[in-house]
């Protein structure tokens, strides 16, 4: 367990104190890979039910919108294209 505590410190975030919890951007094949150099051999669902007794969650990197598209927004990009 200090050996994947040890890997979480490296790649953590998140807001301890608050309410989001602690998560990490590693994936479980990562994971597992990196404790296998350590000499551990685990598989992904033992590293997932070792996260969530740690208290962290998988967070995946996605892409997020802004908020909804201006009704203007295809002038705005034809009035660019009329000026190139």
């Amino acid at each position: 367990m200090s050996q994947l505590r040890g890997l979480l410190r490296e790649d953590t975030a998140g807001d301890p104190m608050g309410r989001r919890g602690l998560w990490t951007g590693l994936r479980l094949e990562q994971m597992c890979d990196r404790l296998k150099e350590l000499g551990i051999r685990v598989c992904p669902n033992t590293v997932r039910r070792l996260l969530d007794v740690l208290g962290y969650a998988l967070h995946a990197n996605r892409k997020s919108l802004s908020g909804p598209q201006s009704p203007q927004r295809d002038a705005q990009f034809q009035c660019v294209q009329h000026q190139l």
